[in-house]
């Protein structure tokens, strides 16, 4: 075949493709392409989505789920889990960012298919995932950039970075704070290297601490140390485990922090973020004080949910047994952090969440109250959930109406 009878196929080609696409529903070809996304989880399989998607967008530039899902099939081929952050392309998440944007300018109340994250989030997670890539590098200037460059862009948002700042505030001095979820630790990230704000404390996120390079660059810079070392720290994996009694001494003290850890996989395992959570509580023996924020998922935290002292905005283990907060105290503490709180964004959903794992925290010691039949200390912690969150401008989740009915029902009881 010569160079012209080449060309000429190629362009018939071409031409029936599009007649094709022309021909068919939008509907349908959007169907098809978000069904190439779901089919796998390989970087190759979310490139062909990202063609499929272009496509897509193409032939209906004004639609905003399409603009969504070729900005994800964008941030899966750069990176789709954790272990790949450090080699993130920063082309990729300008394209991801554009196209989020193009949603949210198309529909600030996003209603397409939600796939993790809604479109603002998703803006804070991408540009604070190619931060992180930057801080694995040894580029910091680069990561104040990156997340500069989010925070203009749309993410970043005030009521989440207020929220965080909350946290920072609760935590003491030197203080290790583990994170779960990308609400939490890329605005964390952000407070830290572009405000300047807390640097003493070190952030540990459960899901990164999976992963090899996380670890090993938290105890090269001296964040944190662990009782396992290099190579061991890279190489250990899941673990068959049945339940065991932990005891750690506490640094100072003649005094030992005991608690049973069970299984958190398949009721047989453990798996390698737990182990390395483990490695780093034995090589800190409670000499820097442990806190987790509020919306943690039970799996990687090994069990400490009964030893933790309820905080306001943040859960701190309980390594020296002290009496939880009073009610008094509880509420002075609450109504002093809620004083830096910004407005939430309505249009963005996760926002949501987050006010959720507060809510939870009162509804936590609501019920407390109740059960020890003391209706008027938890009707002031009910006032309190009313003042700040009322549902007329934060509404209430599923999980919010099951607690409110129960708390209702015992109230209504004699």
């Amino acid at each position: 075949m010569n160079h012209k009878t080449l060309l000429i196929a190629l362009a018939l080609i071409f031409f029936a493709r599009l007649g094709f696409s022309q021909s068919v529903p939008f509907d349908t070809l959007l169907n098809r392409a978000k069904a190439e996304f779901k089919r796998d989880s390989d970087m190759a399989s979310y490139k062909v989505a990202v063609k499929d998607f272009e496509q897509v967008v193409s032939l209906r530039p004004d639609n905003a789920e399409a603009h969504y899902f070729l900005a994800y099939s964008y941030s899966r081929s750069n990176s789709s889990e954790g272990n790949t952050v450090p080699f993130m392309r920063l082309q990729l998440v300008i394209k991801a960012s554009e196209n989020l944007e193009k949603a949210i300018q198309l529909l600030p109340a996003y209603t397409g298919e939600n796939i993790v994250l809604d479109p603002y989030s998703k803006i804070t997670s991408e540009w604070g995932s190619m931060a992180l890539s930057y801080v694995s590098n040894h580029k910091i200037d680069s990561a104040i950039w990156a997340l500069k460059e989010g925070k203009r862009r749309g993410g970043f948002d005030n009521f989440i970075l207020s929220q965080c700042r909350m946290v920072f505030n609760t935590c003491s001095r030197n203080s290790v704070l583990f994170t779960s979820g990308d609400n939490y630790f890329f605005p964390m990230l952000y407070l830290q290297l572009v405000e300047k704000m807390r640097v003493d404390i070190s952030i540990m996120d459960t899901g990164l601490i999976n992963t090899k390079w996380f670890p090993r660059l938290l105890m090269k810079n001296g964040s944190v140390q662990f009782d396992l070392k290099e190579p061991a720290l890279d190489t250990i994996d899941y673990k068959l485990w049945s339940d065991s009694t932990i005891s750690i001494p506490i640094s100072r003290t003649e005094k030992y922090f005991s608690w049973v850890v069970k299984p958190c996989y398949q009721d047989n395992y453990i798996l390698r973020g737990n182990r390395i959570l483990l490695s780093f509580l034995k090589e800190n023996k409670f000499k820097r004080d442990v806190y987790f924020t509020q919306a943690y998922h039970d799996d990687e935290i090994l069990n400490l949910e009964n030893n933790f002292l309820e905080l306001p905005v943040v859960y701190k283990v309980n390594a020296l047994n002290e009496p939880q907060p009073t009610n008094e105290k509880f509420i002075a503490d609450f109504k002093n952090l809620m004083m830096e709180l910004k407005p939430a964004n309505k249009n963005a959903p996760d926002e949501l969440v987050t006010i959720a794992a507060i809510r939870y925290t009162l509804y936590t010691r609501i019920r407390r109250y109740l059960d020890n039949d003391d209706k008027d200390g938890a009707k002031a912690l009910v006032n309190l959930l009313n003042s700040y969150f009322p549902a007329k401008d934060y509404p209430l989740l599923e999980t919010d109406e099951k607690e409110l009915a129960y708390i209702a029902e015992r109230f209504l009881q004699n």
